[in-house]
């Protein structure tokens, strides 16, 4: 099973009420959230358009309102997990001293332009309909509804899509010439709300948008390839 969370809507203060730039200035730190953080999850930061710009075809920034919003896709290193063996030799060669589990893994379009979620509303009027909505939360879905047809592909195909997803990402990242393919590398944007020194968007991976957007079709085609390559393939 593969599962998809979103790294957080509090930039890299991922215990700060989302936000609340002037509340509870105690929860002003580097910190990330779980289970994002987990290495047994896919953490999903988000980006966006350009202010200004209004085209999807534009190159994305990293998602995220200093002010007055207060609010920013998660990232940075985790203080409870080990950096996994899959997150060792990180594409760009960014090194981080505490040698811990570092997020997000990629990213996707979080806000500017939203989303319309069709979802349950508020009492005292219940019923569904459709809400706009935006945020790193909604990053998560993203990917797992993406990641759903990736994988009805892989199978259609005769392939046993990976066990593990992140394995197969970072690997499919190493090579310069796939990561070309596969993601749109995110090279600007910041998650620091709080002028803490947290994390900004550069070349390959980084703590703000990870190893980038990704083309889905293109990734089901570098998936099929690297598990055909380690894993027979089966007949339906």
């Amino acid at each position: 099973m593969w599962i998809f969370k979103g790294s957080g809507d509090s930039g890299s203060s991922g215990c700060a009420p989302k936000g609340q730039c002037d509340v509870d200035p105690d929860t002003h730190f580097l910190a990330v959230d779980w289970p994002a953080s987990s290495p047994w999850v896919t953490a999903t930061g988000g980006t966006m358009v350009p202010k200004n710009e209004s085209a999807l075809t534009t190159p994305g920034v990293a998602w995220g309102d200093p002010a007055p919003g207060c609010s920013g896709t998660g990232g940075g290193v985790s203080t409870l997990y080990d950096r996994p063996d899959w997150q060792q030799n990180i594409p760009n060669g960014l090194a981080d001293p505490t040698g811990n589990r570092m997020v997000p893994d990629v990213a996707s379009l979080a806000g500017k332009p939203g989303y319309e979620l069709y979802a349950p509303g508020n009492p005292p009027q219940p019923e569904f309909s459709w809400q706009p909505i935006e945020g790193d939360s909604m990053t998560g879905p993203l990917w797992a509804g993406a990641m759903s047809v990736v994988k009805s592909a892989l199978v259609g195909r005769g392939v046993m899509p990976p066990v593990l997803l992140n394995p197969a990402l970072y690997t499919i990242a190493s090579d310069p010439t796939t990561y070309a393919t596969v993601f749109h590398d995110i090279m600007s944007g910041s998650n620091d709300l709080y002028a803490l020194g947290g994390c900004s968007a550069g070349p390959r991976y980084d703590q703000t948008t990870g190893l980038g957007e990704v083309v889905f079709s293109e990734l089901a085609g570098s998936l099929a390839f690297d598990t055909l390559r380690a894993v027979p393939t089966f007949t339906r």
